[in-house]
């Protein structure tokens, strides 16, 4: 059990990266309050390994808990997928005409989907998307992979719109 003043030190570093992550949560949750659930829970479970991150800096904790907020939204995805799953097609109101109109949708999509889905990005997007993911901005993952941020985004913007193409013409198989 951690000292209360560690504690209570930790607690302030949160604090200082809680806008940091809701910025980051709103970018990947379809609502504000899956948004602000999905900071909540993600700050609990850093409160719980604490005593691993005590000695550590806030650059490294920031690190931590953009890879735990990672971590946090793919099992609420996977979590609700099965909701879904268990419930059986009448859980599923209706089919969209289009499948950009729900995130529902979007749900019926599984490991082997997303994953074809990154294997048609070409290395240098792939590169940009993982540096993205891990929380950096546009102008360190220029730096990293030595191009101007533009490039970064264009290799961003193509890498969703490629990720969204491949993703559609799964969903749209396996209506």
């Amino acid at each position: 059990m951690p000292s209360p003043i560690a504690r209570m030190k930790f607690e302030v570093v949160l604090l200082t990266h809680r806008k940091h992550l809701r910025a980051k949560a709103a970018a990947v949750c379809a609502t504000p309050s899956d948004a602000d659930d999905l900071v909540q829970e993600t700050i609990a479970r850093a409160m719980v390994g604490l005593e691993r991150l005590r000695s550590h800096e806030p650059p490294v904790i920031l690190t931590y808990l953009l890879r735990t907020m990672g971590n946090t939204f793919l099992d609420q995805i996977k979590r609700k997928r099965n909701e879904v799953l268990q419930g059986g097609l009448h859980a599923v109101e209706q089919e969209p005409e289009s499948p950009e109109v729900t995130v529902e949708y979007w749900r019926r999509l599984d490991d082997e989907d997303l994953q074809a889905a990154e294997r048609t990005l070409s290395e240098r997007q792939r590169q940009a998307w993982s540096l993205r993911l891990e929380g950096k901005s546009y102008r360190e993952i220029a730096e990293v992979m030595e191009i101007v941020p533009g490039a970064v985004g264009k290799l961003l913007f193509d890498a969703r719109d490629k990720f969204r193409e491949v993703c559609l013409e799964r969903l749209t198989s396996k209506k």
